[in-house]
Order: structure tokens, then C-alpha cells, then sequence
């Protein structure tokens, strides 16, 4: 019994040897017959691009309004009709001695065709914009004939000196400020050029005047004093009141028109 017992396990053990045996050959069997694969790497993808980020938008910081170039000056009148305490205020100003010789009315308008006159030889006797009491021409007599007076050269020192003393450069500064007032009275006498044009007229022919001749003979026809020379005779109205001024006073006012000028 023991005997048999035995043979059986003995087979048991054979029998399962056996079979694992033949399933490690299957095995082998199997794996030899799979070829291998080629790994296919992965596709390169492609790098990240920059991120855009969209740029906030700038606003353009307000600019503070320019300052005002005549912020310290007297403003243009409104209109002509009225503009007479204007000019007043101006005078007192920028030459506050000249104020007593202003005419009231139409101030502006009467400077206006003063300059326009003067830009032709002419002066304004009819509608002047001033009332300067220039004093009594005196003569001397001697064995030539009749000579102005010295004292004659004295009697504009007083209208030379008001319009002297202005500051040139804030003279040009009204001049600018206020020309369109000036071209608009220039306008209602019909003149087919610009103001500025006569304005310069007017300067040119007061600065390159010769001076006033000396000890130049004079006559008495009729009322007044006449030269004798007629060359001189004939000289525009305005080249004999410039001369009449005296040659200093002459000097001074083409000194000061000249500076005038140079800062229009």
C-alpha cells in the first residue's frame, strides 16, 4: 500500500515538470515569432511662439494753453465808434506826457490818416490827431536877408521827448496787437494798399531825411515864412515840419523810429 502510494506522487511531480516544460517552450515559441516594432519617436512640435500682449494705449497728456503773449498789454477796443477812452488809457501808459495835446475824438481814425498822409509827404491840418502849441516862429534879420531863429529849434522839445520816452519794443507790441483795429479804420478810407505798407512809407521818409539846412535864407511873401531857395521850397509838407522840429529834435525822432521799426 505504501509502495503504490509512493509511485503515484512520484508521478504526480513527473507529470508536472512536464507540463511546465512545455508551456516555457510555447513561450519561447511565441516570442520569436513577434517582430519587433519600431519605436516612431514623436513628432517635433513646434517651439511656443512669443506671447503678444497687446500694448495698453497711451493718452497723450493735456497740454496746458499757451500763455498769452499779450496778457500784459491793454486789449484792442471793441469797436472804432467807441474807442477813444482806449487810446486814452493807452497814452497814459506807454507816453502819458502826450495825453494833454490828444484830440478827443476819433483818435484812432485821425492816426490812421495821419499815416497814411505822411506815407505821401502830406501832413493833417484840417482833422489833426494832436493840438501841440508849437509857438511862434521867430526870424532874425541880417545884411543876407531873413534866417530862423535858433530859439526855433527848441519849440518841439517837449512833443519830441513824450514820443522818445516810449519803449520802442512795447510800441511794436501794441502796433501788432491792435493792428487789426488799424487796418479796419485803414479800410474805410478805400486805399487800395495795406496799412503796414503806408506805416512804412511814413517811417522810411522821416528817418532817411537829410538834415535841415543851416542858416537857409527865408522870405515873406504873404502871412508866412516861406525858403527862398525853391528846392527847398518845394520839399513835401512833411520834410519841412521835420525840419522845423530842429536838428536834434530831428535826430532824436528818426533814433527812436528807427528802433521802432527794427521790432516790427
Amino acid at each position: 500500500m505504501k509502495k503504490s502510494l509512493l509511485i503515484s506522487l512520484v508521478l504526480v511531480v513527473v507529470a508536472l515538470v512536464a507540463a511546465l516544460s512545455y508551456w516555457q517552450l510555447q513561450q519561447s515559441a511565441e516570442l520569436d515569432q513577434v517582430s519587433p516594432q519600431a519605436i516612431t519617436p514623436p513628432a517635433d512640435e513646434p517651439a511656443p511662439g512669443p506671447i503678444m500682449r497687446e500694448e495698453p494705449e497711451l493718452i497723450a497728456p493735456i497740454a496746458a494753453p499757451a500763455p498769452d503773449p499779450n496778457a500784459d498789454l491793454l486789449p484792442p477796443p471793441a469797436d472804432l465808434d467807441s474807442s477813444d477812452d482806449d487810446v486814452k488809457a493807452l497814452t497814459e501808459s506807454i507816453a502819458p506826457s502826450l495825453k494833454d495835446w490828444l484830440l478827443p475824438e476819433q483818435q484812432v481814425r485821425k492816426w490812421v490818416a495821419t499815416v497814411d498822409m505822411m506815407a505821401d509827404g502830406s501832413f493833417p491840418r484840417k482833422y489833426p490827431a494832436l493840438d501841440y502849441p508849437l509857438g511862434k516862429f521867430t526870424v532874425e534879420k541880417t545884411n543876407d536877408g531873413l534866417r530862423s531863429s535858433a530859439t526855433n529849434n527848441s519849440r518841439a522839445d517837449a512833443l519830441v521827448t513824450a514820443v522818445t520816452a516810449m519803449d520802442p519794443q512795447l510800441a511794436a507790441r501794441y502796433y501788432r496787437y491792435w493792428q487789426p483795429l488799424l487796418d479796419k479804420a485803414y479800410g474805410e478810407l478805400g486805399r487800395p494798399e495795406l496799412f503796414s505798407d503806408r506805416l512804412m512809407k511814413s517811417i522810411n521818409r522821416i528817418i532817411t531825411l537829410e538834415p535841415a539846412p543851416l542858416q537857409a535864407e527865408l522870405v515873406q511873401p504873404h502871412v508866412f515864412y516861406r525858403y527862398k531857395d525853391e528846392a527847398l521850397e518845394k520839399r513835401s509838407d512833411l520834410d519841412k515840419l521835420i525840419w522845423r522840429l530842429g536838428r536834434k529834435n530831428q535826430q532824436a525822432l528818426q533814433q527812436f523810429l528807427t528802433e521802432f521799426k527794427q521790432q516790427l
